[in-house]
């Protein structure tokens, strides 16, 4: 009998959170911070564990789905996190502990209750602006990207501060001035070795007349 590989843990969303489209956090549990006893699980399977037990213990964020993953490339500030969900902005975290789970949840409840994935720089938890590594667009985008001439708009968002970015002018591109043969210095024709240029036929000179 061929068993199953058991299924990560999730939690259901409710009729509120369905109607945006569940958010998922991802959660590394390969993470380790330096001192860790290596005969006990790391720092991001214990940070898993502890979002699964606080969702489950205060009934919070039915919404987000909680799912484990192996590595977010970001082990240099462990432990890391994302959060992502259709049509919202991906952000991934780090600079996190175990002990963090609540803020999580609650960032993470704050990000699942947009719909784009854009919560108020002021309105996260203290440890998840720290610890905020990147933002990525949503796909599909929402405005075409640049033609390959310049043109077109791009992805346009609020600052991940407050405010909107402001676009810089594109620069004027100049075209480069071509070179043309009279920019080139005349070089020195090179001379024939019997003193006429090269390529030039050397003048015999008329033999003396006996007398």
């Amino acid at each position: 009998m061929q068993l199953q590989p058991p299924m990560p843990h999730e939690s259901t969303p409710s009729p509120s959170g369905a109607a945006l489209g569940a958010a998922t956090l991802f959660v590394c549990i390969t993470c380790k911070h330096a001192g860790d006893d290596e005969a006990l699980p790391r720092a991001g399977r214990r940070l898993h564990e502890a979002l699964c037990d606080a969702q489950r213990r205060d009934g919070a964020t039915p919404s987000v789905r909680i799912v484990p993953v192996e590595c977010l490339s970001n082990c240099n500030r462990a432990c890391s996190i994302a959060l992502a969900g259709d049509g919202r902005w991906t952000y991934v975290h780090g600079d996190l502990a175990p002990d963090a789970a609540d803020d999580i949840l609650l960032g993470a409840a704050r990000y699942a209750a947009t719909a784009d994935g854009l919560v108020p720089w002021r309105e996260r938890p203290e440890r998840l602006r720290r610890g905020t590594v990147a933002r990525v667009p949503p796909l599909p985008l929402p405005l075409p990207l640049p033609s390959p001439g310049g043109g077109g708009s791009g992805v346009r968002a609020a600052d991940d501060r407050g405010g909107e970015k402001p676009q810089r002018p594109a620069s004027p591109i100049t075209p480069s001035r071509r070179t043309s043969s009279a920019d080139l210095p005349v070089a020195a024709k090179p001379r024939h070795p019997g003193g006429g240029e090269k390529g030039a036929q050397p003048t015999t000179a008329p033999a003396a007349q006996e007398p």
